[in-house]
């Protein structure tokens, strides 16, 4: 499980990235959390994980070729979009590392811009990867 990234188009005038680059590390904690509580994952270490680490950077190339390994048989990328106070958008993909294929991935919104609506949101993301990418 790749770091997701993150784009903020809301146009707030208050400087949040701070708060927001804290919940993207708290989302992506959580997230592999989850996943790895269903059982029916066990997410292996990328070791670009305590930097960027995410499909811009260092790039989905780069990040399969670490994913593969690490012995991963899939990716998950994804990013989350802030387009207002009140909206956000979670984005991923799960892919096949060995040939590269999405075999899986959903948008979703969520509300608020809070830590808690953003580990909703992540609790959520890691049901429907659970449930609805056959892996």
């Amino acid at each position: 499980l790749a770091n997701f990234d993150f784009l903020d188009t809301s146009g707030e005038p208050r400087d949040q990235s701070e708060a927001h680059q804290k919940r993207l590390l708290d989302f992506s904690t959580y997230l592999r959390r989850q996943l790895a509580e269903s059982g029916k994952f066990k997410i292996a270490a990328i070791p670009c994980q305590s930097s960027q680490c995410t499909a811009t950077d260092p790039g989905f190339a780069a990040l399969s070729k670490m994913a593969k390994q690490a012995g991963a048989a899939y990716l998950i990328i994804g990013m989350i979009r802030k387009s207002s106070t009140l909206i956000g958008w979670v984005e991923y993909s799960v892919l096949e590392v060995e040939n590269n294929r999405s075999l899986c991935g959903e948008l979703i919104t969520y509300r608020d811009d809070t830590d808690e609506s953003w580990r909703r949101a992540a609790r959520f993301s890691a049901g429907q990867i659970a449930g609805r990418c056959k892996l």
